[in-house]
């Protein structure tokens, strides 16, 4: 991941692959969405066994996956500093996660920060510039 920030011009700029993931994801799940639809639509009332109760499962769970990617996150790779509220840092299994929270409310993930060179780097700057820092264990 690449981290530009221009603060003359107030943005940040991030290169990385979050998003083509982003797609990549949303695309499987519109897939697997509409493959329950599908398998659900061909079983009757009276033949509905654990096979259709699988579907239906995977379905509503993928259904409300592709909802949470769309309205409560992002892969914008150009940000104004005004639209970020703040930098998220937050430990998952004992490793530590950073996203953007933007104002709008949706998160733009920070994948690829591995060093601490980058982390207090990328902490600097945004106390420099005004966003504060939040983490969440």
């Amino acid at each position: 991941m690449k981290i530009e920030i221009n603060e003359s011009e107030r943005f940040i700029k991030i290169k990385d692959l979050a998003k083509f993931n982003y797609y990549m994801l949303m695309g499987i799940l519109v897939l697997v969405v509409t493959n329950a639809i599908l398998n659900l639509r061909n079983t009757d009332e009276n033949n509905f066994d654990w096979f259709a109760i699988t579907y239906l499962i995977m379905g509503a769970i993928c259904f409300l996956l592709l909802l949470y990617n769309t309205f409560k996150k992002t892969a914008a790779n150009k940000i104004n500093f005004n639209k970020i509220e703040s930098l998220k840092e937050k430990t998952v299994f004992g490793r530590k996660r950073f996203s953007l929270k933007l104002k709008n409310g949706k998160l733009r993930d920070l994948y690829e920060l591995k060093s601490e060179v980058e982390i207090n780097a990328l902490k600097e700057t945004f106390n420099k510039v005004g966003i504060s820092t939040k983490n969440n264990k």
